[in-house]
């Protein structure tokens, strides 16, 4: 519970004046999410302009806003709320215009921030961007592109959020007068067109800023609206620059352009008026003062826009503005121009433009719009930008105020309104001395203090120069009956910037003084507010407070407590006392205080009300004061379970704590224990949980805790030997089991503090605070009896956590045993990983119980737990390979049995699978075993990897014991060329450290002897697998002969069970393909012409699979098929077939040779080829891709003597052409035809090589 005393707190937040009118005025509170969700409640305002319309700077009903909310620094969406769409309700604020899209804070308190655009627009993108067009002019309030200032800051705990949006293009006004002279024609026939203006973009919401499309450059077309002498339109915004012109035709066709000068910008947010004249041909002067948003208006002469008096509408008759012209010496004086009542600027004497000798001519301006309202404040000067004006054209001055204004307020709930209307207000020590000169605003660098004029007592103003008071320093000082009080900045200073009227809100009450600041016109920030004196408490005090509880708060004095006052807990969360408690009336400092709330009555008159007491404090005067309040009590909770009474018996059996200590009660904020003793009446309205509250106290131990009445017979349950303590603020739970044969009990603590259980039972079981194993909620527990003839089971008990008891659905009596009695148990923590390891067991130790008492169970593991952990010190094995690596506990004892509740080991022995990624973390592998010790120098575990076969086996040159309940950790070094072992011993009993080596394997070879063929030549192994080799081998020559030379090949690298290789030999160098891991096949195209030879394609592969460490041996062979013609004939003389023409027919070319295999694939279109001729000129041979040729005229021979009749040879059936085969197709050519016939037989010209990989 917490209790604050606000003192000094000062804060300045800057909004516009509009706003700080209304933002508060319809008196919402914030709307009710669902559950616990706050709602957003949603204001906003334009510019500086209170809530109404949008194109004109006021909202219409129905007028719809777009919303994204953003985490506090605005980078994240928050709870999806994306583009929700809320519309401006009759009863004014926005609403949600679907129900489902409801703005919720989130619940956690989290600050969030806010992005809003108006109008809605379902397109807004994901990357916040709004796409923008102003073609269309016929409802300016659709393209009235307006969003608002980022706000952040707000959560549930601040569930207002109010907006203020800014317009983000330019408007344009344009008057027309027809002046005389010209021709009359009604002004509502005129057509406006504007031209040159770029007329689409996107607004870039989260950046704030407007990207006009360059390529967007077009006419856009004002409709007549209002009055015939006026024209409106919204544009995009440009900077300076010429092509911009406003055409206006008339129905007869007469057209009439305006230039707009090539000075002129369009900025966002500004309104510029344009006078449209006919005429004008000396220089004129006029000048407009805009509001803090509009932008300058133009006048042009003759054809051009010019601006009349009228347009100077924020102007009053008789105001004064100085005009400079910029000459050889700087800046000096033109004229002085008073303002009629006719609209125009008169000069003191005419001013013409022959007089003026620049073009274009360089003028400032100035004016005086208001004097100073004493002499500590400044005049309100206005000053216009420097402007250049081309000859004959008018001079446009948008003046801006120079100075900035100050509007203070009080508000106080102690003062009278008399008290705070004679307060003298001061800015202590600001920069004084600003003053105009030349048409520029110089500021100034004195100190001093700026007394605010008090005319109107409600709102006090300061005219001064700008500028920026720094962090936490005085803002203003305000005396009321000859005191003084103080107002500071806040952490990010308080800024008044030209231009800006600062609203400051201040606080006074007596000693607290509360400072909230808004600036009118553009900033919007809320306003805060403080208040004097508040009792709170904390968020993690031990209990709760409900509505409607009173909290007495007792204040020290003369050594003794008195009450101060009571204060009542409100349901807005907020503790309030009336009348108003203030420091004023508290006259001790430090001031010492107790509190203390009676939070609910006494259940029964024999029992206590539920007393709060809070912890003294001590506050020095106007710090914060924060009770945390505790219970003085101690609560008592009994809950009565048995296996022989019935249900409504257990109800309505009465309960008593016996000769307890009574008597206690609260006094003067603390509590003061009773001395008098005598029963306490259990309350048994919830007869689960019946319930007493009573002075804390201890039961000693053998006495009664409680007699509990059933059906006329007393049961009574005694304190253990170590007593019962009933502790302030803790509730102690007591589960009496009752049955007719005897009690069984057990308490525990719950709610604030955890205590033990406490077990008296008859037959029960627990696990008492110093067993060596914790139990499992759910487990079960097997409890078996010796009757003398064996150990049979007697009931199973589960066990609940949170109950904190053993139950049975047995029928367990002590009179089905004998007295005393033998109990074993056991409970089956884990099954067996694998057939080859023991169930997981806890057994207990017997015990031997008299009849009607507890039984406690200490159980322990019987068997032996290894953990194997494999690390790989030098990284020669990664961590896949380490967890992909089997292990087995070679030759172990095995055998061990559990039979109702007892261990015994076995004798026999047998190989142990250690089981893989049972549990997460590090220690992952695991085995079961039995108690054992594995003899020096024997193997501990032997370890297989799966990908090569290879297996590690660890010896200790010392014995290890694996003992019951210990489990201990083999943590393996595996390295390729070298592993080790170390083990320590960890969960339950700390053991020794053991060393291992197991045996690594490391194999190295070279390559063998080779035929002659391979003599200096050089082949190509490819090693595959996720560890990919290219290897080039070359059987040169040595010292003793030739010899292969190449990198070796490990046989511990591979991480596969299989070694899988290929080796190719490529006759012609060039021709090498680039072979890598994920290279499955290669080209390999022949050549359509092989009358030159063919040895250069003719490659040879081999493939080999091996499981094992042996010798490689590649045998190679032709993957590419050979076909051969020869030619005779009994007709056709030997000369007459010398030089014969032979032609192959429809044989595919192109192909690959598959890597993993070294076999060829025919792929592509099939060609002719050209043979090779062979020496005796009747044989015909080429090399082709494996395939089967369908088609009938498969070879073609011209004669030399008959070069016009072609000899065709056909075949019937489909023909083979098989990879390291060569057909043989026996052409007979007769005069009257062609016989031919094919024959497969093996490739004859080709050696076999053999390399050997050790």
């Amino acid at each position: 519970m917490k209790f604050r005393i606000s003192t000094l707190i000062f804060s300045i937040f800057i909004i516009s004046v509009g706003i700080y009118s209304c933002s508060k005025e319809d008196g919402k509170e914030p709307n009710p999410g669902k559950g616990d969700g706050i709602a957003a409640t949603i204001t906003a305002n334009i510019a500086d302009k209170v809530i109404t319309k949008a194109h004109d700077g006021e909202w219409d009903e129905n007028d719809a806003i777009g919303l994204v909310m953003l985490t506090h620094n605005g980078t994240e969406i928050v709870n999806n709320v994306f583009n929700y769409h809320y519309y401006n309700a009759s009863s004014g604020g926005f609403e949600p215009r679907e129900q489902n899209k409801t703005i919720y804070f989130p619940q956690d308190g989290s600050m969030v921030s806010f992005r809003a655009y108006y109008p809605y627009d379902t397109r807004l993108g994901t990357d916040m961007k709004i796409p923008v067009s102003v073609l269309n002019q016929t409802t300016l309030p659709q393209i009235d592109l307006m969003s608002a200032d980022h706000v952040t800051g707000f959560s549930k705990k601040d569930p207002v959020v109010h907006l203020t949006f800014h317009h983000r293009l330019s408007k344009l006004i344009f008057k027309l007068n027809i002046q005389d002279g010209q021709p009359s024609f009604p002004l509502e026939s005129l057509t406006l067109t504007m031209r040159g203006m770029k007329t689409t973009g996107v607004y870039d919401l989260l950046n704030e800023k407007l990207i006009p499309n360059d390529n967007s450059v077009g006419d856009i077309t004002v409709p007549l609206r209002g009055t015939a002498a006026e024209r409106e339109a919204i544009v995009m915004p440009r900077t300076a620059g010429n092509g911009i012109s406003f055409l206006f035709k008339n129905a007869n066709g007469n057209e009439f352009i305006a230039n707009l000068s090539d000075t002129m910008s369009l900025n966002s947010g500004y309104q510029y008026t344009f006078n449209i004249n006919l005429k004008g041909t000396e220089a004129s002067i006029s000048a407009i003062v805009g509001p803090w948003i509009d932008g300058p208006a133009v006048n042009y002469d003759a054809l051009e826009i010019s601006t009349p008096a009228d347009s100077c509408v924020i102007v009053d008759p008789g105001d004064r503005m100085n005009v400079y012209l910029e000459g050889n010496s700087g800046f000096g004086i033109l004229d002085t121009f008073t303002y009629n009542q006719d609209g125009k600027w008169y000069p003191k004497m005419p001013v013409y433009w022959e007089n003026i000798s620049q073009n274009p001519a360089r003028m400032r301006a100035s004016m005086v719009k208001s004097p100073a309202l004493n002499n500590t404040q400044m005049q309100e000067i206005l000053v216009a930008d420097e402007i250049s004006v081309p000859r004959n054209t008018g001079a446009n001055f948008m003046l801006k105020r120079a100075v900035t204004k100050a509007v203070v307020k009080l508000e106080s709930n102690t003062f009278t309104a008399q008290q705070l209307a004679d307060a003298i207000i001061t800015f202590p020590n600001y920069l004084i001395g600003g003053v105009e000169e030349n048409g520029l605003f110089i500021p100034g660098q004195n100190r001093g203090n700026i007394l605010i004029d008090r005319t109107d007592p409600e709102n006090g103003i300061a005219v001064f120069q700008p500028q920026i008071i720094s962090s936490r320093a005085i803002v203003a000082t305000i005396t009321i009956n000859n005191r003084t009080y103080t107002a500071y900045a806040g952490d990010y200073g308080m800024p008044f910037n030209a231009g800006e009227a600062s609203l400051l809100v201040i606080n006074i009450n007596e000693e607290v003084v509360g400072i909230s600041a808004k600036v009118i016109d553009w900033v919007d920030l809320p306003a805060s507010y403080f208040d004097v004196f508040e009792v709170g408490t904390q968020p993690d005090a031990s209990i709760g407070v409900n509505s409607g509880n009173q909290m007495n708060v007792y204040l020290q004095s003369n050594n003794d407590f008195n009450l101060l006052r009571t204060f009542t807990y409100s349901s807005q969360g907020r503790w309030f006392t009336d009348p108003t408690l203030y420091w004023e009336d508290i006259p001790a400092d430090p001031a010492v205080l107790r509190a203390s709330i009676i939070a609910a009555p006494a259940l029964n008159t024999s029992q206590l009300p539920d007393i709060l007491i809070a912890n003294q404090l001590s506050l020095p005067r106007y710090d914060a004061a924060n009770f945390v309040l505790n219970h003085a009590a101690s609560k008592v909770m009994v809950r009565l379970v048995s296996g022989t009474y019935a249900t409504n018996e257990l109800t309505n059996a009465s309960i008593i704590l016996p000769n307890y200590k009574t008597g206690g009660a609260e006094s003067k904020g603390v509590f003061v224990p009773g001395q008098s003793t005598g029963d306490i009446l259990v309350d048994r309205t919830d007869p689960e949980n019946s319930t007493a509250l009573i002075q804390p106290q201890t039961i000693a131990a053998g006495s009664p805790i409680m007699k509990i009445t059933i059906n006329g017979t007393d049961y009574i349950v005694n304190a253990n030997t170590s007593g019962q303590q009933f502790k302030a603020g803790e509730a102690t739970l007591i589960i009496v089991t009752v049955n007719k044969e005897g009690v069984g009990f057990s308490a525990r603590v719950v709610d604030w503090v955890n205590e033990g259980p406490i077990n008296m039972t008859a037959v029960t079981v627990g696990t008492p605070v110093s067993g060596g194993v914790g139990v499992i909620d759910g487990e079960k527990m097997s409890v078996y009896t010796d009757n003398g003839t064996g150990r049979p089971l007697f009931a199973t008990y589960t066990y609940s956590l949170g109950a904190n008891q053993w139950t049975t659905t047995d029928a367990a009596y002590w009179e089905s045993l004998n007295d005393p009695t033998t109990f074993y148990a056991s409970i089956l923590r884990q099954a067996k990983y694998n057939t080859t390891q023991l169930d997981d067991y806890l057994i207990a130790a017997p015990v031997q119980v008299a009849a009607s008492n507890g039984v406690n169970f200490t159980l322990s593991h019987p068997a032996a737990k290894i953990v194997v952990q494999l690390v790989s010190s030098d990284s020669s094995f990664n961590a896949t390979e380490l967890a992909q690596m089997n292990m087995i506990l070679p030759n172990y004892a095995t055998g061990a049995t559990y039979n109702n509740g007892v261990f015994t080991s076995g004798t026999g022995a047998g190989n142990v699978t250690v089981a893989k990624g049972v549990v997460t973390g590090g220690n992952s592998a695991i085995a079961i075993v039995q108690p054992q010790t594995i003899g020096a120098n024997t193997t501990i575990i032997s370890v297989t990897s799966p990908t090569t076969g290879r297996v590690y086996n660890a010896t200790l040159t010392n014995p290890i014991t694996f003992k019951a309940g210990v489990s201990t950790v083999l943590r393996v070094d595996m390295k390729k060329t070298l592993g080790s072992m170390s083990a320590n011993v960890v969960d339950w009993i700390d053991g020794d450290i053991i060393s291992m080596v197991p045996v690594a394997i490391r194999v190295t070879g070279t390559l063998d002897n080779s035929s002659d063929f391979f003599r200096n030549k050089t082949v190509r192994i490819y090693k595959f697998g996720a560890d990919f080799q290219s290897l080039a081998y070359t059987y040169l020559p040595g010292t003793t002969g030739y010899a292969w030379t190449g990198a070796p090949i490990y046989w511990d690298d591979q991480q596969s069970q299989q070694l899988s290789v290929t080796s190719v030999y490529y006759p012609f160098e060039p021709l090498i393909p680039n072979v890598t891991a994920s290279t499955y096949s290669f080209p390999w195209n022949l050549p359509r012409v092989q009358s030159q030879g063919y040895a250069a394609y003719d490659l040879l592969t081999s493939h080999l699979t091996l499981t094992s460490p042996q010798y490689v041996n590649f045998v190679f062979n032709h993957p590419l098929s050979k076909v051969r013609v020869e030619l005779s004939s009994m007709e056709f003389t030997p000369s007459e077939l010398a030089g014969a023409t032979v032609r192959l027919n429809d044989f595919i070319m192109d192909g690959s040779i598959i890597v993993g295999t070294g076999a060829a694939s025919a792929s592509g279109t099939p060609a002719s080829i050209v043979p090779n001729t062979d020496v005796d000129g009747s044989r015909y041979s080429a090399l082709v891709m494996p395939q089967t040729i369908n088609a009938s005229g498969i070879v073609t021979i011209t004669l030399k003597e008959y070069p016009n009749t072609p000899f065709t040879g056909t075949i019937s059936s489909p023909l083979k052409f098989v990879a390291g085969k060569e057909t043989v197709i026996k052409v007979n050519l007769k005069k009257t035809g062609i016989q031919m016939s094919a024959k497969l037989q093996d490739w004859t010209d080709g050696e076999t090589g053999n390399i050997i990989i050790q």
